[in-house]
């Protein structure tokens, strides 16, 4: 009896360790869908002066979902796609209806922004051109762990020629459930008496 407790139990052990924990495929409920990732990474291009002397790097730091699944996720693919389209490649031909969001899109987007500044500086002589080198560094990032929300949070500096370069960011908040965009009064009631906090504060 001794003996074969230890094996009994030793049999239980093997057998509950090689049960498959998910069903086998076709059974009803499975589903083959895979899980969402958050998929990042850096895409960056080297910008010449007309005499081929100076360099400046243009940089996009990306997130966004790998294979996404749920509303909330293509809400978040699709304004980081409209913000690359419309800050980096100033609304090219990379951001046709059809084009999907992935490192090939945000490949795309840079080096247009590389063919803008070339195009620009060809429209001078080797000796006419003084509008500097262009530059853009992005970066988006997508802030989860919130019950109810997820954030997007977007920095961008660019120079495209002139005195100076110009940079803004912004944070946006994006509704789990629904993928609908969260707004000011989604958060206060009293939108009037905020205002008046605000101008105290600010």
């Amino acid at each position: 009896m001794k003996i074969l407790f230890p094996v009994a139990l030793f049999l239980t052990a093997f057998l509950i360790s090689c049960a498959s924990p998910k069903p086998l495929i076709g059974t009803e409920g499975y589903s083959e869908i895979k899980e969402s990732t958050i998929f990042s990474g850096e895409v960056s291009v080297n910008l010449y002066s007309a005499h081929k002397l100076d360099t400046v790097e243009s940089s996009i730091e990306y997130m966004f979902y790998d294979n996404a699944n749920l509303p909330y996720q293509d809400s978040v693919n699709r304004i980081i796609k409209e913000y690359i389209a419309g800050v980096v490649s100033d609304g090219g031909g990379v951001t046709e209806q059809d084009s999907q969001l992935n490192v090939e899109y945000i490949e795309k987007a840079i080096n247009e922004f590389r063919d803008a500044y070339y195009s620009e500086m060809d429209l001078y002589e080797e000796d006419e051109y003084f509008g500097g080198v262009w530059s853009t560094e992005s970066t988006v990032s997508i802030l989860e762990g919130k019950s109810n929300y997820v954030g997007i949070s977007f920095f961008n500096w660019n120079y495209s020629g002139g005195a100076h370069g110009n940079s803004w960011s912004e944070e946006i908040l994006i509704d789990l459930k629904t993928g609908r965009e969260l707004k000011l009064s989604d958060f206060f009631t009293d939108l009037v008496e905020l205002s008046s906090i605000a101008e105290v504060i600010f």
